[in-house]
């Protein structure tokens, strides 16, 4: 073989050699997704405590601020104070804490909770109310970012309103409300017609949760239809009493016997805020999900019903189940000593 053909060969073996090796390069592994940001809308009652040790408590989302509204259970004073309190018990002063609204954008008969006597702004003197700074942080952010509804809708349609360029910017919004195929939950009933198929965080503020829900914004409800399948019950509070080991479980577990023993209401009461805080952060809770055009009545003796609507409505992704072994799911995440 002479030498030119040697150097040849030897040229088209290298070549081989480098194309086989490139074809068992492993391809380089997909980047993570970053973790959403996450702005959590809380009226600051017993189960979003709950849901927000619990979130918080989740590595794959970052939450990024709570806002109190007070149009439903709470006065903003104290209601701030908590969610201090919370954060300090659970070693996170870094999470912000604005105020929201507290009233609904149009007052209709709340129950016992409606306060109508000296329209007075209940907040801390000089305490920041929510829209700017949340449009400053949201602003600040490269990653996507999510919202988290545990009460009224009055703060988030307020927010778009003043800025509607930020509904581009949200991902999704998950809320607790509504009933679509079951009764309503309202424990106020008034008048010779009570109102049985509202749900109260929608009842609340009717008109903000129409334009939320009609805003465009992706939504995921968990309604009354999945949350009454974690009913507070003496089985699942034994069993909680019997495994709470971390300081945020031993307080959810005392809080929600402390429910039991003292209100008349625990027939109703549900796990509702927890298991929506929950889905946000794990998808796979949902078991079974339906995407419907849907909108809210504003008025009347329906006032506050989720309604299926092909006319007016907009799509929303419906939970009506969620895994069964979702109490378990609580009780160990309250028991990780570290977000994961």
């Amino acid at each position: 073989m002479t030498a030119s053909k040697s150097f040849i060969v030897v040229v088209a073996m290298l070549c081989l050699m480098a194309t086989v090796a490139l074809a068992h390069r492993p391809s380089p592994s997909p980047s993570p997704s970053p973790k959403p940001t996450v702005f959590v809308f809380t009226d600051v009652n017993t189960d979003d405590f709950m849901a927000l040790k619990l979130i918080l408590k989740y590595s794959n989302v970052k939450v990024g601020g709570f806002v109190a509204g007070c149009a439903g259970f709470c006065n903003m004073g104290p209601g701030i104070q908590n969610l201090f309190g919370l954060l300090k018990f659970m070693d996170r002063d870094d999470v912000p804490v604005w105020a929201g609204e507290a009233y609904a954008s149009t007052e209709i008969d709340s129950g016992n909770y409606s306060c109508t006597f000296q329209k007075t702004r209940n907040y801390y003197p000089g305490f920041p109310q929510v829209y700017e700074p949340l449009r400053a942080a949201i602003a600040a952010l490269d990653g996507p970012v999510e919202f988290l509804s545990l009460g009224t809708l009055t703060e988030i349609d307020y927010l778009f309103r003043r800025y509607p360029d930020l509904k581009q910017r949200v991902r999704r919004i998950t809320i607790m409300g509504g009933a679509v195929h079951v009764p309503g939950n309202l424990f106020f009933p008034r008048g010779s017609a009570p109102n049985t198929v509202a749900e109260c965080n929608i009842y609340l503020d009717p008109h903000s949760a129409r334009n939320v829900f009609v805003s465009g914004v992706p939504i995921r409800l968990v309604p009354l239809d999945a949350t009454n399948a974690f009913q507070l019950s003496w089985e699942f509070l034994n069993e909680f009493d019997d495994v709470a080991r971390t300081k945020e479980a031993k307080f959810v577990k005392d809080l929600l016997i402390l429910i039991k023993n003292n209100s008349a209401a625990t027939s109703m009461y549900s796990l509702w805020d927890p298991l929506t805080a929950a889905i946000l952060a794990d998808h796979s809770i949902i078991f079974e999900e339906e995407t419907v055009n849907m909108t809210v009545v504003t008025s009347g003796s329906q006032a506050g019903r989720t309604v299926i609507d092909n006319v007016e409505g907009k799509p929303v992704q419906v939970v009506l189940t969620a895994d069964p072994d979702f109490y378990d799911i609580f009780i160990d995440k309250l028991n990780r000593r570290r977000r994961w």
